[in-house]
């Protein structure tokens, strides 16, 4: 599962994404970049010389991709993930809308995602709109926000 982070990792430094707050945080001492929405790469490098690793999320280059219509990139390392694709499968096309689901399978797929969680991530019009898994519910409140 950790080949499916989208970082750059050198094999001499541990390296750890979290997302708001995390059991490592306190221990990590180093924070080498922030990705929005709140992500941030904690290293502590065991090696100084080390190159420092990175985020490779090119957002605006990705999500030019997916300029017209509703696209849902989901990889399925959880099992939870195709129920969610379909239960916004649906509700999108109660709003009328035909969605276009792009699964990833493979690390590389997954760093061509708009944000550093390299599992799921819906896409309007070329505007990342959710970059987790969400309910059917939540999502058809931002499509009733954006419409």
């Amino acid at each position: 599962m950790q080949d499916f982070l989208p970082l750059e990792r050198p094999s001499d430094a541990f390296s750890y994404t979290s997302f708001r707050g995390s059991f490592f945080k306190p221990r990590l001492h180093l924070r080498f970049e922030t990705a929005s929405p709140p992500y941030e790469l904690l290293v502590k490098k065991f090696k100084k010389a080390a190159p420092d690793p990175r985020f490779i999320v090119e957002k605006e280059r990705v999500l030019k991709r997916y300029k017209k219509g509703l696209t849902i990139l989901a990889a399925d390392q959880c099992p939870m993930v195709p129920k969610w694709v379909e239960e916004i499968a649906e509700a999108s096309r109660a709003l009328g809308l035909e969605p276009k689901v792009v699964r990833v399978k493979s690390a590389k797929a997954s760093r061509e995602l708009p944000t550093p969680y390299g599992m799921f991530s819906i896409v309007y019009d070329g505007k990342l709109i959710a970059e987790r898994p969400i309910s059917a519910r939540r999502f058809t409140n931002i499509m009733s926000k954006l419409a």
